[in-house]
């Protein structure tokens, strides 16, 4: 009688080659990878922006500028973010992608701008939180457009395999993209890198092809298109299971979100001290 041995872990340089082959299956198809390729200049310069802005709102008005900056950044997002969602979701996604870059791309080169006319920080923080709204339009963008380019479910599978690489991948490279171009040239010098990468990826995105397109709707009332985003919350408390992994999502979001912004003010703080 054979008797099986306890299961063994895979180790952690085994996982970490898995998902580099997985990612890179899915870069071999020319749509995932272009999407993949619009994935990771965002997520890239998300990271990096935050820094580089963090570090000319310290400049400005030290560690409190440096937590009101990051307030403003996500603040308009989390208010605006589900009516945008709403309203991008009638449109094709790879426009819709093409069109966040771009308003970052704005949004970077006019952050630029200020930077180097030392302007203050209400307009930095005016520039930013304008932008802010895409923020929320984007990533929920990118997730739903992966299973409108895969044909299979097995290459779904490989295709959000990919994604959390490529995100893993961008909230490392981004913070050591932002430290390169600041030890390198000016903030304002940084911002226009930053935006020459968000305009790869705008193009990266403009070329995605997929055959599916949004479903016409009637004509909605404004209440209705308003109110549509909050029709997600029900789904989500209905059952005890849901209701549970959104309230970790939403504690996971918040500490990670306040770790960010402490660690950015932590590090300012002891470049300045020293």
């Amino acid at each position: 009688m054979n008797r099986r041995g306890p299961a063994t872990s895979p180790s952690a340089p085994a996982l970490l080659s898995a998902r580099a082959r997985e990612a890179v299956v899915a870069l071999r198809d020319p749509q995932l990878g272009r999407l993949m390729l619009t994935w990771a200049a965002w997520i890239t310069v998300e990271w990096a922006f935050l820094i580089v802005v963090s570090v000319l709102a310290f400049d400005r008005g030290g560690v409190a500028a440096v937590g009101l900056t990051g307030a403003v950044r996500v603040l308009p997002a989390a208010v605006l973010g589900p009516l945008a969602a709403t309203v991008s979701d009638r449109l094709p996604r790879p426009r819709v992608l093409a069109a966040v870059h771009l308003v970052w791309v704005v949004v970077a080169l006019a952050t630029a701008w200020l930077a180097a006319v030392d302007a203050s920080l209400v307009a930095v923080l005016l520039v930013v939180g304008l932008g802010s709204v895409a923020l929320a339009v984007f990533k929920p963008c990118v997730i739903a457009t992966i299973p409108q380019l895969v044909r299979d479910p097995s290459q779904l599978i490989v295709a959000n395999s990919a994604y959390s690489t490529v995100e893993a991948a961008g909230t490392v490279f981004g913070p050591a993209l932002s430290g390169l171009l600041l030890a390198s040239v000016s903030p304002a010098a940084a911002f226009v890198v930053l935006a020459a990468v968000l305009a790869l990826g705008g193009l990266a995105a403009i070329s995605i092809r997929t055959p599916f397109q949004p479903s016409r709707r009637s004509a909605s009332s404004t209440r209705r298109v308003l109110l549509e985003p909050l029709r997600g919350f029900q789904a989500l408390v209905a059952e005890p299971g849901t209701r549970a992994v959104f309230g970790l999502f939403m504690l996971q979001s918040t500490t990670r979100g306040f770790l960010n912004v402490f660690v950015v003010v932590l590090a300012l703080s002891q470049f300045e001290g020293g």
